[in-house]
């Protein structure tokens, strides 16, 4: 009995530890347990590889190569802008030397010296002779354009953008520059009107001694209510009226302005002859103790050769 129930022990033992081994071992790949009969192990479905997202990358933005700036000198840029409005430096230098030139070519040469439009009269017509070895400037080439004009009979007529070529006769009727006597004269041969207020001197008496001094195609008118003169002349000879009144327009009674042509003497060496004779002259009473004749004033005018002189009737 006893050894039966130990070959039982042994037996049931044996069974125990072949259950456990059996359940730890994994069977092989295409074996099946009892109870498996059916059962079609599924293969676990692959996962899609999951794809890190890339790293971005610092975006570099391109900029544009910013054209540079030039720099332009503003003596350049005043020279391009005088050019837009038809206006030419005057830096420039020329020289101007025409021989029997027709006098509308002439015209037409300054007009593309200068940048400036000309209208040209029906009644402009003429040779011009220039002579001129040295350079001068645009400005200074203008001026003897004026002079040449006023030679030959005719003057400029500033209209706007344009300028008239016109018979000097004719542009006394015409728009022309009005001119005071406080502004600056410069030596140009264009025609203006000159207002000239007096102070002491008699209007018309001036009106009198300057209608040798001036040119045929001027015009002097006196107007005594306000003490005026009223001159249309070129500005070059305006000018030189203007210093004759400054020295004439004085206080003074009982005084009278005379003109002295000269012929075999100098007016300029005259005047400073009889202004040293006045000067150094003492008044002698006469026998009826009247003082003699005073002088107080004496002018010469180079152009004309003449003497104007301002003393008392005497």
């Amino acid at each position: 009995m006893k050894s039966m129930l130990k070959a039982k022990v042994f037996l049931f033992s044996f069974l125990w530890i072949g259950l456990i081994v059996l359940g730890n071992y994994s069977p092989v790949p295409g074996a099946r347990l009892s109870g498996e009969e059916g059962v079609t192990p599924v293969a676990p479905e692959p996962k899609p590889p999951v794809e890190r997202p890339a790293q971005a990358k610092p975006s570099v933005i391109k900029r544009r190569p910013q054209p540079q700036k030039k720099v332009v000198p503003r003596k350049q840029i005043t020279q391009e802008s005088k050019a837009a409005k038809g206006e030419v430096s005057d830096e420039r230098y020329v020289t101007i030397d025409f021989d029997n030139v027709d006098i509308v070519l002439f015209i037409k040469f300054i007009s593309e010296l200068t940048g400036k439009n000309f209208v040209i009269d029906k009644a402009v017509r003429g040779k011009v002779t220039i002579i001129s070895p040295t350079k001068i400037s645009v400005k200074e080439a203008y001026k003897v354009f004026e002079s040449v004009l006023e030679v030959h009979g005719f003057t400029t007529v500033p209209a706007g953008n344009i300028i008239k070529i016109v018979p000097a006769l004719q542009a006394r009727s015409k728009d022309i520059e009005t001119r005071l006597r406080q502004q600056a004269i410069t030596p140009e041969d264009k025609v203006v009107t000159q207002l000239i207020p007096l102070e002491y001197a008699n209007p018309d008496e001036l009106k009198r001694l300057f209608a040798p001094l001036i040119s045929k195609s001027s015009v002097i008118v006196s107007y005594p209510p306000t003490r005026m003169l009223i001159i249309t002349d070129v500005l070059s000879n305006i000018g030189r009226l203007l210093r004759i009144v400054s020295e004439i327009d004085v206080i003074g009674i009982g005084e009278e302005i005379s003109v002295i042509p000269l012929e075999h003497a100098r007016a300029s060496d005259m005047a400073t002859s009889l202004g040293s004779i006045f000067q150094q002259a003492v008044r002698r009473p006469t026998k009826k103790g009247a003082p003699v004749a005073a002088v107080s004033r004496i002018v010469a005018d180079q152009r004309t050769n003449c003497l104007i002189i301002l003393a008392t009737e005497d």
